[in-house]
């Protein structure tokens, strides 16, 4: 998820500064943070181009939208979070400010005018996976992904608030990242 949202950032940006809000460095949103690096480092010229904040708070809205702020006063023009119910906050400072984001999860484009898409999680289809090798007593104590891989992270669409070469040019990446010609290392972690 979060090569995907740093990539489409900087394609937004221009190759300007972008930022992160993140939370806490659990395991998923340290990885998050990792991929961000990397997909900055690949679409913005440079892992320096990717600010990142961590609020260190998983439901305070507040905190994120403070960090948010700081993030733009510091030139990151397009945002996304990893910070779970806090993240919202982040939707609040781009309202108050007019800076592009990225959701997450779910399809945020309704939480300010300035989202241009959201990477998605279909957790319908991961619960049903799991549930399918409990039934069937396959399930084993390993990771199961869910990833762009295996068809359980998409982009919501149409992209807004950009020009139409970006969601394009997005588009094209995500495939490579399906069928495997780019590839992202899923254990890449970034901690504060």
């Amino acid at each position: 998820m979060g090569y995907l949202q740093a990539m489409i950032a900087c394609l937004a940006s221009k190759g300007g500064k972008i930022g992160m809000v993140e939370s806490s460095p659990i395991p998923a949103f340290a990885k998050m943070g990792g991929g961000a690096t990397l997909g900055a480092e690949k679409y913005c010229g440079s892992k320096d181009k990717l600010l990142m904040s961590w609020t260190g708070d998983f439901t305070d809205p507040s905190k994120a939208k403070n960090a948010a702020l700081a993030l733009y006063a510091q030139g990151a023009t397009v945002q996304f979070d990893a910070a779970d119910v806090a993240g919202r906050g982040m939707f609040e400072a781009s309202k108050e400010k007019g800076f592009l984001t990225i959701g997450k999860y779910l399809d945020e484009s309704n939480l300010a005018p300035g989202v241009i898409t959201s990477v998605m999680i279909d957790f319908t289809g991961a619960f049903a996976q799991m549930g399918e090798l409990i039934k069937t007593k396959q399930l084993q104590p390993k990771f199961y992904y869910t990833n762009v891989q295996t068809g359980k992270v998409t982009l919501a669409k149409p992209f807004r608030n950009v020009p139409s070469d970006v969601q394009s040019r997005a588009e094209a990446v995500y495939k490579q990242i399906q069928d495997g010609t780019v590839k992202v290392p899923p254990d890449v972690e970034v901690k504060p």
